[in-house]
């Protein structure tokens, strides 16, 4: 339980999120090969006091990289917090 965390750890926000890869692949190309990772998020974040979720959103990118799968999964989780939109939410006590 979100509030029951948010209570355990003194915090006024809790945030969940989860990732999985649902494609991967690698792409060859003469001199080259690449790598791309699909990566689906589904983030909570929810204020302790309050019952509705602030964010809970399902969040998908594509991350690709001439290096390794991590790589190009950290490419994905780095497109995703650019897509959540934390500057609309109004954090207050």
């Amino acid at each position: 339980d979100m509030d029951a965390l948010a209570e355990a750890t003194g915090a006024d926000y809790v945030m969940y999120v989860t990732s999985r890869v649902t494609d991967s692949k690698t792409k060859r190309g003469f001199w080259t090969q690449r790598q791309q990772e699909t990566v689906l998020f589904e983030v909570l974040l929810k204020k302790k006091t309050e019952g509705d979720f602030l964010i809970d959103e399902i969040y998908s990118a594509t991350g690709s990289t001439s290096g390794s799968h991590e790589r190009a999964f950290n490419r994905a989780i780095i497109e995703v917090l650019g897509k959540m939109e934390f500057s609309k939410i109004n954090f207050t006590k």
